[in-house]
Order: C-alpha cells, then structure tokens, then sequence
C-alpha cells in the first residue's frame, strides 16, 4: 500500500495560521530589525524652542571623560550639563535628568578621600544641583564605560524600566554622529530620540582635529556592528564576549589600552585635558 501523502496547507487552514502567527511573533521579538526610533539632531537654541511645545521624558546627558573632583568636570561636559538645565528650566512638564557613564578606559578613575571612585555621572549630577536642579529630578547610571555601554545601560536600566520614551540625549558636536548612530541602534523601536549638540570648549584644534579622525573610524565600526547585534539580546551577547570593558576574561586579563592616538587624550579627560575655573 503506497504511502499516504501530507495534505497542503491551504489558505485559510489552520497550518497556515500557524505560520503566520510565528512570523508575527519573529518579528515582534526582534524589533531592532524592522524599526528604528524617530530621531533629530538640533544645537542648543533649537532644542530649547522644541521643549517649549512638546515635553521630553527624560534628558540624558553623555559622559566625557573623568571629574576633576567630586563636584566639577571638564568644560566641554559642563556645557553638556549647562544644556540639560536649560532644557529643564525651559520645559513645563519637567522631564528626568540622567546622567550616564562610570568612567572611561582612556584615564584613571578619580577617587574620593575614602578610595572610593568618583563616578562621571555623580559629578555631573553633583554640578547640576549645584545649579539649582532640583535633586529628585537626577537619576545616574554607574555601570558604562563608553559610548555603546551608555546608551545599553541607559536603556535597560531606566528608559524601558521607567517608561521614558521621548529623549532629549545631549552631547559635544565631536561626538555627535556616533552617539546618534549607537542610540538609534540601541534604542529601536517605540522611542523618540533629539540629539542636542554642545560646543567643544577646553579643547585644542590638534585634540578636536585627533578625536575628529577617531570618531569617523569609530561611526563605521559601529554601522556595522548595529547590523551585526540588532537586538538587545544579541547587544548583550556583544558587550559580554567580545567587548574589552564588559567580557570577564578580557577584563580580568586587561592590559593598557594603546589604540589611541596621544594627540585625542585630551579629549577624553587624560593627562594634559582642559581643567575647569578654579572657582566653583
């Protein structure tokens, strides 16, 4: 007796719906794949007329380098912070300030009379109440290290988690276009995402010009990593084996890192970057 041949799925039959409701779900699962968030990039004048008509969830304001000391940082990342404030005073609905980083593998950490390190972000949160930012309006992230670690733990500890969604993200015209490219990444999906672009001040024309040619080499590294990793999971499986500054046996086995040029320390707070007013 010949073997009993499988039916076709017909349009309508249930096999079909089967299917059909998988690829639903593939693609609701794997986001990044479809979607990416709406984005801008304004300077600071632009993005203050913008939250005059439409409120932000948050600001988030990039790293930069290490502080100089517990309440004060470079001058280029107080001008990031100087346009979070504006941001802040300017908006009726105040929005969050998160400011983000740890530190940066380019320059030690500065640590506190007690040995513990001063966090990038606390620095910048402690130079904005200093300002008049009302304390219960900062929120810090303690765990990036860089630019792609920023915007990850940004997002899967506070956006998703408190709900942000339309993000002012605020950071020195140099280091713009990368951060745009890794935000846009990282954050696909249901997000709103202004990019507010701050003045390099502090900084020689040889650091800029040096920094300038590592931020062009770095934008192409990440377009292809966003095709690479384009989800949260496959990001995550990026920064825990592969990534020197989150993979345990890259950082337990770490050595100085020499891929820079010297001319671009400075912009990242190494020895011989602008120092802020002696007066606070």
């Amino acid at each position: 007796m010949p073997p009993r041949r499988k039916p076709r799925a017909r349009s309508g039959s249930p096999l079909c719906v089967v299917v059909l409701l998988g690829a639903v779900m593939l693609c609701a699962a794997t986001p990044g794949l479809f979607r990416s968030p709406s984005s801008q990039l304004l300077d600071v004048d632009e993005a203050v007329a913008l939250v005059e008509r439409n409120a932000f969830d948050a600001i988030v304001v990039l790293g930069g380098g290490p502080p100089v000391s517990e309440r004060r940082t470079m001058p280029f990342v107080e001008r990031r912070c100087d346009a979070a404030k504006q941001l802040f005073d300017t908006a009726r609905a105040k929005p969050k300030i998160l400011c983000v980083s740890a530190g940066t593998a380019h320059a030690p950490q500065l640590l506190r009379a007690d040995g513990l390190p001063v966090f990038e972000s606390t620095a910048a949160a402690a130079y904005l109440i200093d300002r008049g930012v009302p304390r219960d309006a900062l929120v810090v992230e303690t765990t990036s290290y860089d630019t792609i670690g920023n915007a990850f733990f940004s997002r899967t500890s506070h956006t998703d988690v408190a709900g942000w969604r339309k993000l002012a993200i605020v950071t020195s015209d140099f280091h713009v276009e990368r951060s745009k490219a890794i935000f846009e990444w990282i954050f696909y999906g249901d997000y709103e995402l202004t990019f507010v672009q701050t003045p390099a001040v502090g900084l020689s024309e040889e650091a800029l010009a040096a920094r300038r040619d590592r931020e062009e080499t770095s934008l192409a590294s990440v377009r292809k990593l966003a095709t690479a990793y384009p989800t949260l999971k496959h990001i995550h499986t990026f920064l825990t084996t592969h990534h020197d500054l989150y993979t345990a046996h890259k950082l337990a086995d770490a050595g100085p890192i020499t891929d820079i040029d010297p001319a671009a320390l400075p912009s990242y707070g190494a020895v011989g970057g602008p120092q802020p007013p002696s007066t606070s």
